[in-house]
């Protein structure tokens, strides 16, 4: 296949814009670009270190100042046979004489180190901050953690992904669609669709992922009160919800037709309060405690 060059014209760059006058985008991960260089070389210096460390147990030093006598029976070459033995594969409890003029050094391992792991989750946060990520979830870290510090740090990176969809909208997938709907009125696979209602199909929405919280009963219970305070729509509530309210409607219509078809009762629909015990009243009350002592 031959090249084919495109002018930057013609190529939609989206991005996140932080300033009026700005003409190109920033890539969010750039500035954890070199945290996570330094990630990968400590792991690699750590990991090397510890090897190390549990390869080589113990080992033997030549004392140069060692005076041979008391061990003139050996030989040098005899000597030298004794301390090959040294390298030699060991077993549990064995004990070994040392040749002349050697002394045993244990080596006590220094990795992994105590810290490595402090240091490592600093440099694992400024990664994720550079990411607009909650910390803890990205790296399944969860010490130290509360329930209020989680909850504050995913509702911000979902605001942070809610930007960049809407960014990613209104930048790309917005242009797309004119632009392949024009196109499209002006062939004949349309079906013959007129191109002077242009206006009146461009009239379009995409709709992003949204989450439930880890307590959708009192989502629900506020999403429900803003309703009927004015302050929030049915539209806008299945919009938070990731849904179309129209949608709903019409598959709840699907719903309960094929319900009366088969027979089914129509469920019961609650306030989403959790049901409370019911409280005796004073006459009632006074009633059951006199019946009480009458009985005693």
């Amino acid at each position: 296949m031959p090249l084919v060059r495109i002018p930057a014209s013609e190529i939609i760059h989206g991005f996140t814009q932080e300033d009026e006058d700005q003409p190109r985008g920033i890539p969010q991960a750039h500035a954890g670009l070199v945290k996570l260089k330094m990630l990968e070389e400590l792991d690699r210096a750590e990991l090397t270190a510890a090897r190390e460390d549990a390869c080589v147990t113990r080992s033997y030093e030549a004392d140069k100042d060692a005076s041979p006598e008391g061990f003139k029976d050996l030989t040098v070459e005899e000597n030298n046979e004794a301390a090959q033995l040294l390298l030699a594969e060991k077993e549990p409890g064995q004990q070994v004489i040392l040749p002349i003029g050697y002394r045993e050094k244990i080596n006590s391992p220094q990795h992994p180190n105590g810290n490595h792991g402090v240091f490592k989750s600093t440099l694992n946060k400024d990664v994720a901050s550079a990411f607009g990520i909650e910390y803890s979830n990205a790296f399944n870290d969860w010490a130290g953690v509360s329930f209020s510090s989680v909850r504050v740090g995913t509702i911000s990176e979902r605001d942070g992904w809610i930007v960049a969809q809407n960014d990613f909208v209104s930048q790309c997938k917005t242009p797309q669609f004119l632009a392949w709907l024009r196109s499209f009125l002006s062939l004949a696979v349309s079906g013959g669709l007129p191109l002077e209602k242009y206006e009146k199909f461009a009239e379009h929405g995409f709709r992003g992922r949204r989450w439930m919280w880890v307590d959708p009963m009192k989502d629900m219970n506020a999403a429900k009160m803003a309703r009927d305070h004015g302050w929030k729509t049915d539209s806008q509530i299945s919009e938070d919800l990731g849904g179309d309210y129209e949608e709903n409607q019409e598959q709840v219509k699907r719903d309960r037709e094929a319900r009366q078809k088969n027979g089914n009762p129509e469920p019961q629909i609650g306030n989403g309060n959790m049901p409370q015990p019911k409280e005796p009243d004073d006459d009632e009350s006074t009633s059951k405690a006199t019946g009480a002592a009458g009985k005693a």
